[in-house]
């Protein structure tokens, strides 16, 4: 029992001895830091040495030994270790805040007397502009997990309670204009992560960031802004979230009302919800910004049509060709208006008795048939396959008594 016992305590002054010799490596007069580390890693996870605030300081401070001969030569433009030199003030964080959290706890007493939560604060302030240089650097890389850790942790310091300020005289840290760009910079970070994983959960972030920005009163400019409504809105709608996207996109509007892309996030808002009178003024405004965007004019010209307004229908169908005659759905879109107008016409044939009436009204589709046969005949160019295209051509010649057309694709047809 004896001999068990020595050895029970032998193992726990030997996990100490390592915490005294790391502290000793990494301050002597030339700093052994792989040494140090090699001596409190196993440390970190001892039942007798884990709980030590000491262990945890000593850690920290040997990975912010690291992260200073690193950002040493960088500062000299000489060689460095860039994951190496971000990797220590990641690590370097994450002990001394263990440190800080074993350091607060009440001793026996029951009385709070922390030993290093000053050093920690000082030491975590040095590093934190580093931060955002990591985050800069991940994002160069493409890694965007480690960019949104990153700039996380950076705007985390403002909520620590070992950044409260040690005297009267102390300020507790500002949410300036550097906070604010690091919001900005996290909830981009986080819709670049969820565009490159498809994770929903960093699609939830970047809103939560970009809300927070935009509804915390701080003048970002138009820089910032704009991309920051464009990811807010396509978070809100991959959470399905209608209400909240169209108060963010009005907003949008009304201050950027120049910014035709918000009009055509609101139209299609709109459209799904079959709302015409909205989608319309939508159109028109977004038309007004840029009259040169075809799709609008054939949008418009769809829900004229919707509304049985075939003459305006067919104008903005037009307006479109204007703008872009190589837009052969247009030219699709103009022929079935001019096709169904002369059906109509025909169909109020249906009940005369009188042939002469009869042949009278049917002839009045003829003008309508003769308009909708370009309009599909350009289609086709495009579209040689389309099978609804080639069966209201096929109509159309039978109707004009164009024989020879009528034939060609009536076998066309009957082939496919």
């Amino acid at each position: 029992m004896t001999v068990a016992l020595l050895a029970m305590v032998g193992g726990a002054n030997a996990q100490k001895g390592n915490v005294t010799r790391a502290w000793a490596k990494v301050n002597a007069e030339t700093p052994d830091l792989k040494g140090a580390v090699n001596e409190i890693t196993p440390a970190l996870t001892n039942d007798e040495t884990k709980g030590l605030a000491k262990t945890w300081y000593t850690a920290g401070f040997i990975m912010m030994k690291n992260y200073e001969s690193e950002y040493k030569n960088k500062a000299l433009e000489m060689k460095f270790d860039a994951d190496n030199l971000y990797n220590s003030i990641a690590k370097e964080y994450e002990y001394f805040m263990k440190c800080y959290e074993i350091d607060i706890l009440p001793n026996e007493k029951g009385k709070v007397k922390p030993k290093y939560a000053d050093e920690i604060r000082a030491n975590l302030l040095m590093c934190r502009n580093s931060f955002i240089d990591a985050g800069n650097y991940y994002s160069k890389k493409e890694d965007f997990a480690a960019a949104v850790k990153s700039f996380e942790t950076y705007l985390s310091y403002n909520d620590l309670p070992v950044m409260a300020p040690i005297s009267k005289k102390d300020e507790p840290l500002k949410k300036d204009t550097t906070y604010h760009s690091i919001v900005f910079w996290a909830g981009y970070s986080s819709y670049n992560l969820f565009l490159k994983d498809k994770d929903a959960a960093m699609s939830e972030k970047s809103v939560k960031y970009m809300s927070a920005g935009l509804n915390d009163g701080f003048g970002y400019t138009a820089e910032y802004k704009l991309p920051m409504y464009k990811i807010l809105d396509a978070g809100l709608d991959l959470k399905k979230d209608t209400t909240s996207r169209i108060s963010n996109l009005e907003k949008a509007i009304a201050e950027y009302p120049n910014e035709g892309d918000f009009y055509k996030q609101l139209l299609n808002i709109y459209l799904g919800r079959n709302d015409i009178p909205k989608a319309m003024e939508c159109l028109d405004k977004s038309i007004a910004i840029n009259p040169k965007d075809a799709s609008m004019y054939e949008i418009k010209g769809q829900l004229l049509e919707i509304k049985e307004d075939f003459e305006g229908a067919v104008a903005n169908y037009q307006k479109a060709l204007d703008v872009d005659p190589n837009m052969a759905t247009s030219y699709g879109n103009m022929g079935r208006v001019y096709y169904n107008m002369a059906a109509k016409e025909q169909m109020k044939a249906v009940d005369i008795k009188d042939m002469k009436k009869y042949n009278e009204q049917m002839a009045k589709a003829k003008p309508y048939f003769e308009k909708a046969a370009p309009c599909f005949e350009k289609f086709r160019e495009v579209n040689p396959d389309d099978k609804d295209n080639l069966k209201a051509l096929r109509t159309i010649y039978y109707n004009l008594n164009q024989g020879a057309k009528f034939d060609e694709l009536d076998k066309i047809i009957g082939d496919k």
